[in-house]
């Protein structure tokens, strides 16, 4: 019959020996057995480390803050996770968490040494280049993108295409009016309506301004889409982009 306390000692041993392979392997028999055993996530999220299995010691981590919320170690190893795949924003997050929760922590410190440098060579590139077209210091833009989350989930499903908002609307207002048809001052107000959404959705999420059609590609929104996300340079229009 299979033990847990085996499984751990074994697993234990096996990380010691940097066996990490073998140690990953007796752990997550451990936590079969066990799903809410807090040492076996904990071997087996510092051999996912070892061994580069970055997204799987991001998924360990949330069980062991789930377990152990106040983990000055699930947090610091989930932030040099972040780190390894360039997800810096979410690195120094996770690198301050840990350092609240332990202001001892040297990997945490030194995790966020790290992303910051890193962000600051993603971010400066972006700045430099826009800085020229919106009439602002490169300065101003990267304190921006340096402020903002990177990785947010924002978009523009609800409103994907200029002529899909206008149906929406034509077909709210038939069905009080069959044979209604948009004024010249309806549709400058829908093009403000639209053009508000667009800007929102941006600012939640620059990397939606590849969904914004070309039209509505204003500088007030391609400077609020780089300031949410330097990498939205790439949906920047060409123009916008060769301007000075």
């Amino acid at each position: 019959m299979r033990q847990l306390p085996n499984y751990l000692e074994k697993a234990e041993t096996a990380w010691k020996n940097r066996q990490h392979e073998q140690a990953i392997a007796l752990s997550t028999e451990a936590i079969q057995l066990d799903p809410d055993s807090l040492p076996a996530y904990e071997v087996r999220i510092m051999a996912y480390t070892m061994t580069r299995q970055y997204d799987h010691a991001i998924s360990d981590a949330a069980e062991i803050i789930r377990l152990k919320p106040n983990s000055s170690l699930a947090y610091a190893i989930r932030a040099e996770a972040y780190r390894m795949k360039g997800k810096n924003n979410l690195a120094i997050s996770d690198a301050n968490e840990a350092i609240r929760l332990n202001p001892n922590s040297a990997m945490a410190y030194e995790t966020k040494r790290l992303s910051e440098q890193a962000r600051a060579m993603t971010v400066k590139p972006a700045c430099a280049a826009l800085a020229g077209v919106y009439h602002i210091t490169a300065a101003d833009v990267e304190y921006e993108a340096a402020n903002r989350n990177s990785d947010g989930k924002g978009g523009l499903k609800p409103m994907n295409s200029y002529m899909e908002f206008l149906k929406d609307y034509m077909k709210t207002k038939r069905e009080k009016e069959p044979d209604a048809k948009l004024t010249y001052a309806e549709i400058k107000t829908l093009k403000g309506q639209f053009g508000n959404s667009c800007l929102a959705a941006v600012r939640e999420n620059g990397l939606a301004l590849k969904d914004v059609p070309e039209k509505f590609k204003t500088d007030e929104i391609c400077l609020a889409a780089i300031q949410s996300d330097a990498r939205a340079i790439q949906y920047v229009p060409v123009a916008a982009k060769a301007a000075d």
